[in-house]
């Protein structure tokens, strides 16, 4: 049986699920995802200077066009802290967002209804 990482496992999932952008910042817990994320193409990542921005750009992203996915990539630590503010508005703006801890990282996404 072929095996993969659960980073990789995750990239996968996310372009099965229609997503062509992502947003963030790197950082040592969520490197092994960002290696999966360009070894396996078709997902654009844009780099924002701070976590809490890069939340509210997948949130900007996902409301340009019925269909996008905006997804939020971030690390441990305050990373996660920084992305609440953003589910925080969710109820506000009826977009559902949904927020992963895989090991230390996080992975936040707006997901279709």
């Amino acid at each position: 049986m072929a095996r993969m990482t659960a980073a990789r496992a995750a990239v996968e999932i996310l372009k099965r699920e229609g997503v062509r952008n992502a947003f963030g910042v790197p950082g040592a817990a969520i490197n092994p995802f960002y290696a999966a994320l360009k070894a396996a193409g078709g997902i654009q990542h844009t780099l924002a200077r701070h976590v809490e921005g890069a939340s509210h750009m997948a949130e900007g992203y996902t409301r340009t066009h019925p269909g996008n996915i905006g997804v939020c990539v971030g690390t441990s630590g305050p990373a996660g802290t920084d992305m609440i503010s953003r589910p925080g508005t969710s109820p506000s703006s009826s977009h559902d967002i949904r927020t992963t801890r895989a090991g230390t990282a996080y992975v936040v996404a707006p997901i279709r209804l």
